[in-house]
């Protein structure tokens, strides 16, 4: 006799509830959803920049809901796609902070300019739950932001892409 499809889904999350319990795989607990994302240069930049002069960033701000237990996150890169242009991936993370989740205003507006002075910095752990996130990189390029493009964020095995929602007017 087969068993009830709502049991075998139900036996499936509770594999998937205990992998997680014990910290060996979360791929089943996480879901990434993309708010915002958006992309632009310093403004002025030497005419013979250092090579390891930074002129182009990006901020993303992303939901993270876990539904497991409690882990720290893998590493995380943000990668933006433009067309006929290769990929330009994070060279260093700026910052991440973590957003008041429950904040009415979800217009990505207003994600395009938050200060790193209004939240707390992130401990680096997903808890069980809703985890906003704004994220501030710099860019492996000296090249300005393609626009249209998409941006795509990793986080350990998890990926989510997003429109690129502007591009800063310097650059």
């Amino acid at each position: 006799m087969k068993p009830a499809r709502s049991t075998l889904t139900a036996i499936l999350l509770c594999a998937c509830a205990a992998q997680a319990a014990d910290g060996e795989s979360h791929l089943s607990a996480i879901r990434i959803k993309f708010l915002s994302c958006a992309a632009g240069g310093v403004g002025a930049a030497p005419l013979s920049p250092p090579p390891d002069f930074e002129s182009q960033f990006a901020r993303a701000v992303i939901d993270v809901k876990n539904v497991g237990a409690p882990f720290q996150s893998p590493p995380l890169t943000l990668t933006l796609f433009g067309q006929n242009q290769p990929p330009t991936s994070t060279k260093r993370i700026i910052s991440i902070q973590m957003m008041d989740a429950h904040k009415r205003s979800l217009e990505p507006v207003h994600y395009l300019a938050i200060s790193d002075n209004g939240e707390k910095p992130w401990n680096n752990e997903f808890a069980h739950g809703t985890t906003r996130l704004s994220i501030y990189v710099a860019l492996r390029t000296q090249e300005p932001a393609p626009f249209p493009a998409r941006c795509s964020i990793r986080i350990g095995p998890w990926q989510a892409e997003r429109v690129l929602d502007a591009v800063w007017p310097t650059g």
